[in-house]
C-alpha cells in the first residue's frame, strides 16, 4: 500500500503536468448538453477491471468539435471515481496536442486492454488494476494522428455504489 501511495505522489505531477492542469475546476456551463455519444454509460460496479477500463476510456475520449477543452473528458469520467479523486482531476488546460486536434476537428477512438500485473491482492475495500490504452485522433477533415499508447494504473475503492477509481497514474 505504501508503494502505491508513493508511486501516486511521485507520478501525479507528471500526469497532471502533461495536461498543464491548473487545479481549478472546469465550469460545467462550458460543456455542451449531454448527448448519447458523450454521456458515459452507467458505471460497471462489480468488476474492478471493468471500472478501471471504463475510467481509462472516459479520460481519453475527446471530441474537439463539442468539448470546451481536454478537461471535459475528466468531467465525464466522474461517475467512475470516488469523491476524493473527483476534485483533483478537474483542471486540465489546453496544450499543443489539443490545439492540433482542434485544428482538425478531431475526435478520439480509444481501445483498452486489461493487463495482468503484479499488484497487492484484492481486499473487500480495495483493488488494483492496469489497463493499456491506445488513443487515436481522427479529424473531420480526414486527418489521422499518431496513435498514443499508455498504461493506466488504477487503485480502486469499494463503496456503496460498487468499485470506483480512488487514485491512478499513467505511464507511456
Amino acid at each position: 500500500m505504501r508503494k502505491t501511495r508513493l508511486l501516486f505522489v511521485v507520478l501525479l505531477p507528471v500526469v497532471v503536468g502533461c495536461g498543464g492542469g491548473t487545479g481549478r475546476p472546469p465550469t460545467p456551463t462550458a460543456f455542451p448538453a449531454p448527448t448519447a455519444a458523450r454521456t458515459p454509460p452507467a458505471p460497471p460496479q462489480g468488476d474492478p477491471a471493468a471500472v478501471c477500463a471504463a475510467f481509462a476510456t472516459a479520460i481519453h475520449t475527446v471530441d474537439t468539435a463539442v468539448d470546451a477543452g481536454p478537461g471535459a473528458a475528466y468531467y465525464r469520467a466522474r461517475p467512475y471515481v470516488t469523491a476524493r479523486l473527483s476534485q483533483p482531476i478537474n483542471g486540465v488546460d489546453v496544450d499543443a496536442r489539443w490545439a492540433q486536434w482542434a485544428a482538425h476537428r478531431a475526435a478520439t477512438t480509444v481501445t483498452t486492454t486489461v493487463l495482468t500485473v503484479e499488484a497487492p491482492p484484492d481486499s473487500l475495500v480495495d483493488a488494483h488494476r492496469a489497463v493499456r490504452v491506445t488513443v487515436t485522433p481522427h479529424g473531420a477533415d480526414g486527418w489521422t494522428g499518431i496513435p498514443e499508447t499508455r498504461i493506466v494504473f488504477c487503485r480502486l475503492a469499494a463503496d456503496s455504489g460498487g468499485w470506483r477509481v480512488d487514485s491512478y497514474t499513467t505511464s507511456g
